[in-house]
């Protein structure tokens, strides 16, 4: 194995050599240090990588692009009409000329002008007046280019970017699939383009780490390198490190000669019990790193929030601050139905805020790394991020050495940039791809790159079963998807390391009904440190929809001559109105438990439920009518690190028409602690048998939201002698045909026609199309029309009484055993109101599955908001019973 080893750190070096260009600066982020070259560019699209003789001079300053779109930077040319949107690896080979101009500005004189791109999708080549500065083949890296030698210091400047949906000429072949995935594939500039300056000596790089000891004091490291564009005029040169706390106090300070050999700079101190960093409690710090010039002025200044807090594997458990943690996650992936990839500080926040507020506190970047702005806020709000190195598809491309390179490029870009944020706690290295050498050889570099943190391999089910007991011993975590609890637990039984499912729980079309056994699971075993659902969003495109339903394709012909682009009128996805839609590619990208909009879903409300970090458990309270009763009720903290000192356990004793009696108590359990609540409500003395109680539960939190409920019914009630007791209404007419069609309706309108269906089903899950035959399983269609056999109306003191012997059968010759038959007897009371009952069996001989099943009415459109009395409001099936509530008159 170290002879394995010593060849990696060789690979590194050598395919890195010409990375030191991209990535020798430390990135200035500073907006008073920054210019953005973000806004309206000009573009031109071509199909193909060969630009036409018409378009030759496209880099000269004088070109006339009058002619040319327009396209707002960043964004995606997809979601500006340039591009018709592709999924996956199904990608066209399209060409995009950008153009933009700036001015020279004075105030860069003497210094050297850095260019940074922080994402472009796929690979991009970078001109400026003319001159080809350099180039770029890993969409989701930043990048960085001195562009000084090609500035026009006396004006106007051309900076021309040509961007390729396929890899440069330089790189193999296929290195652009590692860019696609199981979702849409964006192309262009999608992140920030930005100018900075660096004098002569900058800073190289900077690494911050933190060790939290058993007295929960801190060791500190900070690691500086400083470089320089010349070897003279470089003596007397300071590096000063400061560290301030959050009420701006100077806690470390140091200051050290600068060395110019490639030396790094040490600088290590301890702190006294300082305010650590975790997702529960997100202190942050700010590391300033300055460059002291031999005069004593600041030449360069950089600063950047830290949190002090450490990451380590110790056994079966992940240990934050030396505590173990539970992850309770969901993957996500940076897209928007309107900017792509492209998203809004705002939507990223809005993002976020829902994350917490469902209990979310980890999530799996799938799978690639992020734009800088999402880490500031993870950091900021409080999540532990596992971190991906960007290879998604290309499985077979990962038993060719000459793609080694790219790997490592894309490993080392993606921790030089992330490594300082304190919600990265795990690097993930590609995505559900096959155990080769070359991957081998990428987990040693992102070891031998960051110790600091775990690192894991995200493998599908079965590749993971099968390389159980030869994974790679330079993992620290084991990282299957999709295993049933039957097999996991069972693999359980061998795993010498611990487990995350960084993915679990598909999400696919509301098919969510596994989740709360499989997240039990998690909690139960020792040997899982967590999980990420699939997924947080839709992968969903905003589409335009003309009357015709072919403008946006006709539009994109007129902008780029593409022969073979086929035309349809086929339109799939969730309508938010006539004329727009989201576009999830069929059922390939709805698989979140939000829409692509960020509009919840009803898994979002289960998975809140399920991973909220107060949960109450009591089932059965029993009381004393006409006194007060006391009700035990025992609330869990699920937090790792806080107690619930602030939290609140608000009660209400309630009925169908008001609030009997409630109350707040407030809760203390410490971290992973249960705490026994009692409650003390009044009751009434008389209670009708028509009139239901219950105990209404909520859990606040400091600033009054609630984050969890649960309503446990005390008394049921029986309705039955109530309902019948009513005032006749006498402006309603009501009828039973002979055909089982009942009908209501008033003066005015028909409130109700009618037949007795048979529910046999429901729509099916989208999971559940893909595991089923159409109709080898699940009865389809799902609700069966009544055929009556014998009809008869009898009249009686309480009423007219029908009797309904019917049938219900599928109307399909492979399919006609399958059906009911059964009796149905309805009265209709002198008062009108309806009583219906049945008795119903299946055919002898039918087959398949029931995925519900019972008498169903159609009710007219006009009903649009229901009350419910009983478990609601969401759709009642099995796996998602927790979401349910008790609902009176809600």
């Amino acid at each position: 194995m170290r002879v394995i080893y010593l060849l990696v750190g060789f690979l590194a070096v050598f395919c890195c050599k010409g990375l030191d260009a991209q990535l020798r600066f430390y990135p200035v982020r500073d907006q008073m240090l920054t210019e953005s070259l973000d806004g309206t560019w000009k573009i031109k699209m071509i199909a193909g990588q060969v630009i036409p003789d018409s378009l030759s001079n496209w880099l000269d300053l004088s070109y006339d692009t009058q002619n040319w779109q327009d396209i707002l930077v960043p964004g995606n040319l997809e979601t500006q009409g340039l591009k018709m949107p592709e999924y996956g690896a199904d990608l066209s080979d399209y060409t995009g000329l950008y153009r933009r101009k700036f001015d020279y500005n004075p105030s860069w004189k003497g210094r050297h002008v850095i260019l940074r791109l922080d994402g472009v999708n796929f690979s991009y080549t970078i001109y400026l007046n003319g001159h080809k500065v350099g180039d770029w083949g890993s969409s989701f890296n930043l990048c960085q280019f001195d562009i000084t030698p090609y500035l026009n210091k006396g004006g106007k400047n051309l900076l021309c970017i040509q961007v390729s949906t396929r890899s440069l000429p330089t790189q193999p072949d296929n290195t652009w699939q590692f860019d696609t995935n199981d979702d849409w594939s964006l192309s262009g500039i999608s992140r920030d383009v930005t100018l900075f300056t660096l004098d002569t000596v900058y800073l190289k790089d900077v690494t911050f780490t933190t060790d939290i000891l058993e007295n929960k004091d801190a060791d500190v490291k900070v690691d500086v390198q400083v470089d320089r564009f010349k070897p003279t005029h470089t003596q007397n040169y300071q590096v000063e490190v400061s560290l301030v706390d959050p009420l701006n106090n100077h806690v470390i300070d140091f200051r050290k000669a600068c060395t110019f050999n490639k030396d790094t700079i040490h600088f290590k101190a301890k702190l006294k019990t300082p305010s650590l960093w975790t997702a529960e409690t997100p202190n942050l710090y700010r590391l300033e790193v300055n460059i002291i010039g031999p005069t004593g002025q600041v030449i360069q200044r950089t600063h950047q929030k830290v949190g002090i807090r450490s990451v380590r594997v110790d056994g079966y458990n992940l240990k934050v601050n030396n505590v173990p943690i539970k992850l309770h996650g969901v993957c996500l992936s940076e897209i928007n139905p309107k900017n792509g990839r492209a998203l809004k500080y705002k939507q990223r926040r809005q993002q976020l805020k829902m994350m917490k507020a469902a209990g979310i506190n980890f999530i799996r970047t799938a799978h690639y790394p992020f734009s800088p702005d999402f880490y500031d806020l993870t950091d900021e709000m409080g999540f532990y991020i596992c971190d991906e190195v960007p290879f998604g598809f290309g499985d077979h491309n990962l038993k060719d050495e000459t793609y080694l390179p790219q790997l490592i490029t894309r490993a080392r870009a993606t921790i030089s940039r992330d490594k300082n944020h304190p919600a990265v706690i795990i690097w993930s290295i590609g995505n559900e791809n096959p155990y080769t050498p070359i991957v081998e050889k990428v987990i040693q570099y992102v070891k031998q790159k960051d110790p600091s943190r775990p690192r894991g391999l995200p493998q599908r089910g079965s590749d993971y079963l099968r390389y159980q007991g030869r994974q790679s011993p330079n993992v620290d975590i084991y990282m299957p998807h999709y295993l049933d609890v039957t097999s996991l637990n069972k693999s359980l039984q061998k795993t010498d390391k611990p487990l995350i499912l960084t993915e679990y729980a598909h999400s696919l079309g509301l098919a969510m009904d596994e989740f709360e056994q499989q997240y039990a699971n998690i909690l139960k075993q020792p040997r899982i440190i967590g999980g990420s659902i699939w997924c947080w969003t839709d992968q969903a495109m905003l589409i335009s929809r003309p009357p015709n339903g072919l403008e946006s394709v006709n539009r994109f012909n007129e902008k780029v001559n593409h022969p073979n682009l086929k035309q349809t009128q086929v339109m799939e996805g969730i309508q938010i109105d006539q004329h727009h839609y989201l576009d999830n590619n069929g059922n390939n990208g709805a698989d979140g438990i939000v829409y692509g909009d960020g509009y919840p879903q009803e898994d979002y409300f289960l998975v809140r439920k399920i991973y909220a970090p107060v949960q109450i458990q009591a089932d059965h309270l029993n009381f004393i009518p006409g006194q007060k009763s006391n009700f035990t009720i025992d609330v869990t903290n699920r937090f790792d690190f806080i107690s619930l000192h602030g939290y609140q356990l608000k009660w209400q004793i309630v009925n169908l028409k008001k609030t009997i009696d409630q109350g707040k108590r407030w809760l203390d359990a410490p971290a992973n602690h249960t705490q026994k609540v009692t409650i003390q409500g009044w009751l009434p003395e008389h209670l009708t048998a028509a009139q239901p109680l219950a105990l209404h539960l909520m859990v606040l939190d400091p600033q009054g939201k609630q984050i969890n409920e649960k309503n446990i019914v005390l008394k049921e009630a029986d309705f039955t002698k109530q309902i019948r007791d009513i005032k006749a209404n006498q402006d309603l007419q009501i009828s039973i045909s002979k055909t089982a069609v009942l009908e209501i309706q008033n003066k005015k309108q028909q409130l109700l026609k009618s037949p007795l269906l048979m529910r046999v089903g429901r729509k099916q899950t989208i999971t559940l199309q893909a595991q089923t035959s159409k109709n080898k399983f699940n009865w389809q269609p799902y609700l069966l029309r009544p055929k009556v056999d014998h009809f008869k109306k009898i009249k009686t003191d309480s009423g007219q009484v029908y009797l309904l012997d019917c049938h219900w059968a599928i109307d399909n010759d492979s399919f006609n055993h399958r059906g009911f038959k059964g009796v149905v007897q309805i009265l209709i009371g002198k008062n009108n109101v309806i009583e219906l009952s049945y008795k119903a069996q299946p055919y002898k001989g039918a087959t398949g599955s029931l995925l519900a099943c019972g008498l169903t009415l159609l009710l007219e459109k006009q009903y649009q908001t229901f009350d419910y009395l009983g478990q609601g409001p969401f759709s009642t099936t099995v796996g998602k019973k927790p979401i349910m509530k008790m609902g009176f008159g809600l």
